[in-house]
């Protein structure tokens, strides 16, 4: 609702929803950075750099889309392209 106001929208538009996932997943990011990070051999400042580091990471992907994963994930130019695996080759769709 708050999203929705601050937007001038209504809370059912796409906008605010969408807004409010990926402050979701941003605030997941940073919970599950905080479990890898807090092993007990990081000092708190440690810590915080860590995971600010990791949050932001996943922040520049929602700034910059998916296809600032280059060379991580295949983007339009290898949709249908032939991967190997290691294993076998197999054909690749990313929705993007």
């Amino acid at each position: 609702m708050v999203l929705a106001q601050r937007m001038r929208t209504s809370p059912d538009d796409p906008e605010p929803q969408i807004a409010a996932t990926t402050l979701r997943g941003l605030w997941s990011s940073q919970f599950k950075s905080l479990g890898k990070h807090l092993d007990g051999a990081r000092t708190p400042p440690q810590i915080h750099r860590a995971v600010t580091a990791d949050v932001r990471r996943a922040a520049k992907l929602l700034d910059t889309g998916p296809t600032s994963c280059e060379g991580i994930a295949p983007t339009r130019a290898h949709i249908g392209s032939p991967v190997h695996d290691g294993r076998r080759h197999r054909a690749v769709v990313v929705l993007v």
